[in-house]
């Protein structure tokens, strides 16, 4: 039987996470209970978004507009208020990208820490040796790489001003 969660339980440490599923359903209920306790438990949740109406999008957008006006025609596209837009809503997507990275590799971990275990046929201390030597360093070592090229990566809210040309 399926770990049934709501869209913000999901949205609050990766819909991923979800997918790790075992195809035992007590083994699957004992270690969705683990990923999820200590998933949430490590994961820092983002603030819930604000309800924004119609009207007061459409009236923000126009005032922004007016803003970005240029020489295209009325109702045409504004290469410039695009720009605008974009790096307005990607100015947190680092933060999101580490809390990404965070959740996956510890969904990952607790996967493979129990598949340990499952191998092993409950040699707690093998299992526990193979981890620590083994499982443990290896996500550790992928969680820096990937927070790295983060790092290394363009941030579009810093990007030099990018003119846009039609072809």
């Amino acid at each position: 039987m399926p770990f049934a969660m709501s869209w913000r339980q999901k949205a609050s440490f990766g819909a991923s996470s979800v997918g790790i599923v075992t195809t035992s359903r007590s083994a699957s209920t004992t270690f969705q209970h683990k990923a999820i306790s200590s998933l949430s438990s490590t994961s820092t949740m983002f603030a819930d978004p604000p309800i924004v109406t119609v009207k007061d999008l459409t009236k923000e957008l126009d005032q922004i507009a007016s803003e970005y006006q240029g020489p295209e025609f009325p109702g045409s596209s504004n290469d410039r208020l695009a720009l605008h837009l974009f790096k307005e809503q990607s100015r947190s997507w680092e933060n999101i990208a580490k809390q990404h990275i965070a959740l996956v590799t510890e969904a990952s971990r607790i996967f493979a820490s129990e598949l340990v275990k499952h191998v092993t046929r409950g040699d707690t201390k093998t299992a526990s040796m193979l981890s620590m030597y083994h499982v443990n360093p290896f996500f550790d070592e992928r969680e820096k790489q990937l927070s790295e090229k983060i790092g290394r990566a363009p941030d579009a809210t810093q990007c030099a001003q990018v003119t846009c040309t039609s072809r």
